[in-house]
């Protein structure tokens, strides 16, 4: 497969792309700052971009099949966030790739029946920061849900973080997957290799989905 990757020198981003390029797949990363990229393979090609401004990206992307989204919201200013989102729509329909695969937020999946854990109690645990970014995220599925794309929606358990590469974890829908204790965690490893499964799979077309131990 030929991947473009949007966030490719975050912590969840590199993971991905040093997953991606462990299956043999192309990947471009496109990054503002180049100096940021490590990881050099002979399967990956790097470019300059910036996605409120995208419009060099377009003709160096087409023919690939699947953009993968890590980007993430910029704390402080997470409404931006609403904006990039819609560029990245608009970067795939101008590239004629109608693939998009985006990491979401836990924030958006169900605690229980028709409560998403945004706006279930839970939520008042968090430290009152992290809620733009979380409350943000929602809003930027359903921007996908609302283009013609065919969009994915992964979200994370909801702690995420490096640590082993199991390949052992249960992925789930709209609902937050739990261990036996009601802990909701995954490895950024492990997070990486659903991933990577997802672009050869496409098993959720259109679709949130998330992951778990």
């Amino acid at each position: 497969m030929k991947i473009i990757l949007l966030g490719g020198t975050g912590n969840i981003g590199n993971a991905i792309l040093k997953e991606a390029l462990s299956k043999e797949h192309e990947v471009i990363s496109v990054q503002r700052d180049l100096n940021k990229l490590s990881v050099k393979d002979s399967k990956l090609k790097a470019i300059n971009g910036d996605l409120f401004n995208y419009e060099n990206i377009v003709d160096q992307i087409k023919g690939y099949d699947v953009i993968i989204s890590a980007l993430a919201p910029t704390f402080g200013n997470e409404e931006s966030f609403k904006s990039l989102t819609k560029n990245v729509i608009s970067l795939a329909k101008e590239s004629g790739i109608s693939r998009v695969i985006a990491i979401g937020g836990a924030g958006s999946l169900k605690v229980s029946p028709g409560v998403e854990l945004v706006d279930s109690d839970k939520i008042k645990g968090y430290p009152a920061e992290w809620l733009p970014t979380i409350k943000v995220h929602k809003e930027a599925r359903e921007i996908y849900k609302n283009s013609d794309l065919d969009w994915t929606f992964f979200s994370p358990a909801e702690f995420i973080e490096h640590g082993d590469r199991t390949t052992k974890f249960r992925l789930g829908g709209t609902s937050l997957v739990v261990d036996k204790n009601g802990s909701s965690k995954i490895s950024i490893e492990d997070y990486a290799i659903a991933m990577i499964d997802e672009v050869e799979s496409n098993r959720h077309i259109k679709e949130q989905f998330t992951i778990g131990y």
